[in-house]
């Protein structure tokens, strides 16, 4: 029997690499708080698992079914459209962030590959079971995403504003995402260390190398910037 499940789940596992039509709930039949305790449950069972591996535990294989066992239940019922009550998330949307999740918990339980990777794939669950929490965290990707497309100026100072709204923007969305993960808390920080090292050579050029390295280095701030807003609108659905 054991054997039998792991293969089912593997087979879903790489339907998500080549994704298929699944199954979805539908309105008559979902429950919210039902559904916030089973993302919650793959959120912790994410946990578990790479506890077991980072200390090399012998209940290994218990804690890498629990978690195959429970995807696979989760991925059955909701298959790659958002469930009832998720009306500002769109089907594409929903099924990109669902199948990435899919994939860092396939790489997980099946290549056991660093297991902090595995951080990005319980945020969205953890969001998921907390609604408040959830609509707060759209809303400031929203108020981020007018920024984070300003185009670049000439000036110095004015790029150096934006640097710092953005990285505020970047902090107050974090703040509310990332409580229980510390390794993305220590992502993101090793971020903004880069982004201000970058920065100091701006500040540190002499006159004549100054219009050079600050276009270099702006470029360079913004393509960081835009990759981790990208990350982020993902891991929220938008």
């Amino acid at each position: 029997m054991k054997k039998t499940i792991a293969a089912v789940a593997f087979l879903l596992l790489l339907r998500l690499f080549f994704p298929a039509k699944a199954l979805c709930c539908d309105a008559d039949s979902f429950v919210y708080e039902e559904f916030g305790q089973r993302c919650l449950r793959v959120a912790e069972y994410i946990r578990q698992v790479q506890i077991s591996f980072r200390l090399n535990l012998p209940d290994q294989e218990k804690h890498r079914r629990q978690l195959l066992n429970e995807w696979t239940s989760f991925f059955l019922d909701h298959g790659e459209e958002p469930p009832a009550g998720f009306v500002g998330i769109s089907t594409d949307s929903w099924k990109l962030t669902m199948t990435e999740a899919g994939q860092q918990i396939g790489m997980l339980t099946y290549r056991r590959e660093k297991p902090e990777k595995a951080d990005w794939a319980t945020i969205p669950f953890i969001m998921l079971a907390q609604p408040e929490k959830f609509n707060q965290c759209r809303q400031a990707i929203a108020s981020w995403a007018q920024l984070i497309d300003s185009p670049a100026t000439l000036s110095v100072e004015h790029e150096q504003v934006w640097i710092a709204e953005n990285i505020k923007q970047l902090a107050r969305l974090t703040s509310l995402a990332t409580s229980s993960e510390s390794s993305e808390q220590a992502r993101i920080a090793e971020l903004v260390k880069s982004i201000n090292l970058d920065w100091s050579f701006v500040t540190s050029a002499k006159a004549d190398a100054l219009n050079t390295v600050f276009k270099f280095t702006s470029q360079e701030i913004r393509a960081k910037l835009k990759k981790e807003f990208t990350r982020w609108r993902k891991l929220f659905f938008m």
